[in-house]
């Protein structure tokens, strides 16, 4: 990204827009936490989000008042989630307009999937956004019809037909990856990870951005994964409960996760993943694992109703769209936030092509191996009766 396209973007970057989008969100996630959760055990969750300009969040508990934790997300964290929902969608429209990478000539491995698209992000149905990004994305559209009848040059088709569709995965972008942010956070302090982090200092701090490891830590590495699997889960009811359920709302949740590893990401794109230093696994593997985790869970919950043939269809149109949404939001990530010249694979597709070598392999076994044995423990202090952590214990997930 050079100095004049984010001179320009951040002209973009309404405080109060901003603000008022992430209130908005994080009260109604607070207030379903506390309701389902927190209350019930005679305790109260808060979430905050203090003006502070470095790019972080994360969980606090206090030992002696376990229940009554706090979720932090900095307001410089909300500002880049914006500015990636705002980029994302443009971007990818017009790496669709000028490449091949997305058309499904190239993508003959998922010959017969239920869904898939050629264009840069998927249009929307008004079942695939929430009521918040739906009220924003409308209001947005309808403004700008209306500067655009004094100015011709606005209203032409094709800028009117990018901003129908761009606006809407925009807004819902911003909410999802603020939602999948809050359900990690809520994740590492509802399965109690406090307990198994061997700090006996009073209040406890998981913050997601941290530097100075000189060593790898595989517990908790497998920690992060387990919150990411319980985000992940948490997320998708969500989008259950608010009526935006829907393979093109998917596509775009799976887009904004791996937007947020890369972002957590502070060691940078170390060739070797089993020498990622700290608690947060390697992006790549952070991916593989998820994945792996959101097919399991569409194969679950997709009926078996139908014909075989069409519940197949729908399946690989799921695994389509992990594999499309890795491929986009690396690409992203490469032209937005690395020197990628296009010339070869970024280093993040790069590096997905190696998670089945031998080294990597082990590292995943070692880590699964560890996540398993955390889960025995995760399982009986789990603050939530319905977690999804209980099912891949007796499942036995991570053993296989």
């Amino acid at each position: 990204m050079d100095d004049i396209e984010s001179i320009y973007e951040n002209e973009c970057l309404d405080f109060d827009l901003m603000e008022l989008l992430a209130e908005l969100v994080l009260n109604r996630l607070t207030s379903w936490a506390n309701q389902e959760i927190y209350a019930p055990l005679g305790g109260k969750l808060t979430t905050s989000t203090p003006l502070k300009e470095s790019v972080n969040a994360g969980a606090i508990v206090n030992r002696l008042s376990p229940l009554n934790p706090n979720i932090v997300i900095h307001f410089g964290m909300i500002q880049e989630i914006y500015r990636d929902a705002l980029v994302f969608p443009i971007y990818s429209e017009k790496l669709a307009e000028s490449s091949e990478n997305f058309k499904n000539k190239n993508w003959d491995m998922f010959k017969g999937a239920r869904f898939k698209f050629e264009t840069g992000v998927p249009t929307l149905t008004s079942k695939e956004i929430s009521p918040i990004s739906a009220f924003f994305s409308n209001a947005w559209i309808e403004e700008y019809k209306k500067i655009a009848n004094t100015n011709t040059e606005l209203m032409s088709k094709e800028r009117l037909d990018i901003i129908i569709k761009t606006l809407p995965a925009r807004f819902l972008m911003f909410e999802l990856m603020i939602s999948w942010v809050f359900f990690h956070e809520l994740s590492h302090l509802i399965q109690c990870h406090y307990k198994l982090k061997g700090d006996t200092s009073e209040n406890i701090e998981y913050y997601e951005v941290v530097g100075g490891f000189t060593e790898s830590d595989f517990s908790g590495q497998s920690r992060e994964i387990l919150a990411d699997i319980e985000g992940l889960n948490l997320t998708v009811q969500y989008m259950e409960r608010e009526g935006f359920y829907g393979p093109n709302s998917m596509y775009l949740l799976l887009c904004s996760m791996t937007c947020m590893f890369n972002r957590f990401c502070s060691n940078g794109y170390l060739n070797k993943f089993h020498e990622v230093k700290g608690v947060h696994p390697h992006p790549v593997i952070r991916d593989d694992f998820i994945h792996e985790y959101f097919c399991s869970l569409m194969a679950k919950t997709t009926p078996f109703v139908w014909e075989p043939s069409i519940r197949e269809s729908i399946l690989l149109g799921y695994g389509y769209l992990t594999i499309r949404s890795a491929m986009a939001a690396g690409l992203f990530w490469a032209n937005r936030y690395q020197c990628f010249d296009g010339k070869d694979y970024p280093s993040y597709m790069t590096l997905q092509m190696t998670t089945r070598t031998k080294d990597a392999e082990a590292y995943k076994t070692e880590l699964r191996r560890i996540t398993h044995t955390q889960l025995k423990v995760i399982t009986t202090e789990h603050l939530y009766s319905a977690t999804t952590t209980k099912l891949l214990f007796k499942q036995g997930v991570f053993e296989k």
